[in-house]
């Protein structure tokens, strides 16, 4: 069964096991495509995951204020006993560890547990615009040391929500790059656009603390404006092969050392 078959069959069952990362009055979330496939708190009986289930699992902090599972924590907790025990047994399993939506000091004990990479599947850089879902420095450095990858989140509200544009997302790239090294940086679009526009209040809102869910990079709305972020880099110099890393190739090393993916060359 291939890697990403396994992410679909038993993306639930990681979920429940992931929500015991978080204190409990927080919850965790497996999303997939974008839905989450558990709100719910851990339930000691859920089954045991097999060892050949999901392929990762991104770990969410989410409180009665934070219904988005934003990652946003006002008590800067960090992982319970019991978390601590979840996260040794997704790392036994071989199952990455997506810290995008965990709190800063749940993703810093996350960093000094890990023995194996950890990635942040779609977030900016903290330095270039200060937004809790963007990573510090200090972060950035630890997913590198880990083998992660950081894949740098489109969203205009973590680029600049003032003057969104495309150089400005490269700003981001080239920071995490200078930071974290040039085998640590990828993309994390998070193309959110066709999701907003499909949620209906009350159900749930259509902003992001304050900012527009529907609002995007121009040029940059769907999947079909990644060229003009390869435009971009060359404009600026960089040697194709490091714009290769950044467009996959790094995802990819992560992909075939930690979750099995064969190389097709």
């Amino acid at each position: 069964m291939g890697p990403f078959r396994r992410i679909a069959t038993v993306a639930s069952a990681v979920a429940v096991l992931v929500c015991l990362l978080l204190p409990s009055r927080a919850r965790a979330q497996w999303a997939l495509g974008g839905t989450p496939l558990c709100t719910a708190p851990y339930n000691q009986d859920y089954p045991d995951i097999a060892p050949d289930g999901a392929g990762g699992a991104i770990v969410a902090w989410q409180d009665q204020r934070d219904s988005a599972a934003t990652g946003f924590d006002i008590y800067a907790q960090r992982l319970t006993a019991a978390g601590v025990a979840a996260f040794h047994l997704l790392e036994e399993l071989g199952v990455l560890v997506d810290v995008s939506h965990l709190s800063a000091a749940g993703t810093d004990h996350v960093l000094s547990l890990a023995t194996r990479p950890v990635v942040a599947s779609h977030s900016s850089a903290y330095a270039v615009r200060a937004h809790h879902r963007n990573l510090t420095d200090e972060r950035l450095k630890g997913i590198a040391a880990s083998g992660g990858v950081v894949g740098v989140n489109f969203y205009y509200g973590f680029i600049d929500p003032d003057s969104p544009s495309i150089g400005r997302l490269a700003d981001h790239i080239e920071h995490v790059a200078s930071v974290a090294g040039i085998d640590h940086v990828g993309l994390g679009p998070d193309f959110v656009k066709e999701v907003y526009e499909q949620l209906t209040p009350p159900a749930a809102s259509v902003d992001f603390e304050g900012m527009s869910g529907t609002v995007t990079i121009p040029g940059l709305e769907t999947p079909a404006g990644l060229p003009l972020v390869t435009e971009e880099l060359l404009r600026r110099g960089w040697p194709e092969g490091d714009i290769r890393k950044v467009l996959g190739v790094n995802w990819l090393r992560v992909f075939r050392s930690d979750l099995g993916v064969s190389d097709p060359r």
